[in-house]
């Protein structure tokens, strides 16, 4: 962490507050999953949907999904903070490994506050949780357990939040410790927005981890990040509408229309086609061609599309099909139909 004494000058240093509000800006505008700011909580697991700030706990390690810990190096087994530290700076809440905040390190630091807490050269908003690598090359992590099988739209922002001398972070997305995104972090640099979704075995993990920079050191590392998880939403597909049985000829060479269904609670226009693949896992083949009509004949608009039998991977016997994509606005998306495969003799 940063050494040496609080500095009222790193409070009103106009140079820190300008790159700060350009940082805020910037992560209000494009990343809507900004939590709204309060105490650190106990996160629900029965709940579908997972915020790292809005979820804090400084109550208990791990924390329902979530766990808080440092690593000795990226990818090593995870070992989870004990130490807790609520009074060195006033309305902060922090894990670390030992010792106090500021003085210490590797730690994961929350703003229980409505406003920026600066400390020293680096500033803290409450839509960030602050993470801070260890002095020698400790890497440290917010780390999510899947609670159930499933796929979950994994989405966040990364930012530096130090304006110290040395101030070189690098930071990891991890999934069962497969790096998704990676990149480095000079500075205030305005936030790096990262998105992905993912099909998980309860249990599987998702890591955000921070550890040094080009520089070779750990000082005035402080980074910020946001990190939510949401569960995907089920929807109701139809593959080759208007058959029963829906049969497919695994050696066919034509295409298998799929029908994305807009229903009370799911608009199927809000589907980004792009996103769409369609097999038996569901992340198999792309859509050829989509259009948006009424399929069902409800009066209401509906989304086709049309897959190519050999890229799909459908087999003989298999049963059903599943498709898988994201709408526009991010939200991870899946749905299943039966199928009868023919042809197979």
């Amino acid at each position: 962490m940063e050494k040496g004494s609080f500095s009222r000058s790193a409070f009103f240093n106009p140079r820190v507050l300008i790159n700060l509000f350009k940082t805020l800006a910037v992560a209000i505008g494009v990343l809507l999953l900004i939590p709204q700011a309060g105490s650190a909580q106990t996160q629900n697991p029965a709940t579908p949907d997972y915020d790292a700030v809005k979820d804090f706990s400084i109550i208990s390690n791990p924390n329902g999904v979530w766990s808080y810990g440092w690593q000795s190096s990226l990818g090593s087994p995870l070992n989870l903070y004990a130490v807790t530290d609520t009074t060195t700076v006033s309305g902060m809440s922090v894990w670390l490994r030992s010792g106090t905040y500021i003085t210490d390190n590797p730690c994961v630091a929350h703003n229980d506050t409505s406003n920026v807490i600066c400390v020293l050269n680096f500033c803290v908003p409450p839509s960030y949780l602050q993470l801070h690598p260890g002095p020698n090359n400790e890497v440290t992590v917010v780390r999510w357990i899947a609670p159930s099988s499933a796929r979950f739209c994994v989405q966040g922002a990364v930012a530096g939040l130090d304006q110290g001398p040395t101030t070189t972070s690098f930071y990891e997305v991890l999934n069962s410790n497969r790096i998704l995104y990676s990149a480095t972090i000079d500075s205030y640099r305005l936030p790096l927005l990262f998105h992905d979704v993912l099909t998980v075995s309860a249990g599987d993990t998702v890591d955000f981890a921070v550890d040094f920079g080009q520089d070779g050191n750990y000082f005035s590392d402080s980074t910020g990040i946001q990190f939510k998880v949401t569960k995907a939403t089920s929807i109701a597909i139809d593959i080759e509408p208007g058959t029963f049985p829906n049969s497919i000829n695994p050696r066919g060479k034509g295409v298998i229309p799929v029908a994305i269904l807009t229903t009370d609670t799911f608009d199927a226009t809000a589907v980004d086609p792009t996103t769409v693949r369609f097999g038996p896992n569901g992340t198999e083949a792309a859509p050829v061609q989509s259009a948006l009509e009424d399929v069902d004949g409800d009066g209401d608009t509906d989304m086709i599309l049309h897959f190519k039998t050999q890229d799909t991977g459908i087999v003989c016997g298999d049963t059903s099909a599943s498709l898988t994509g994201e709408t526009f606005g991010g939200q991870a998306i899946e749905g299943s139909d039966s199928i009868k495969t023919v042809g197979c003799k």
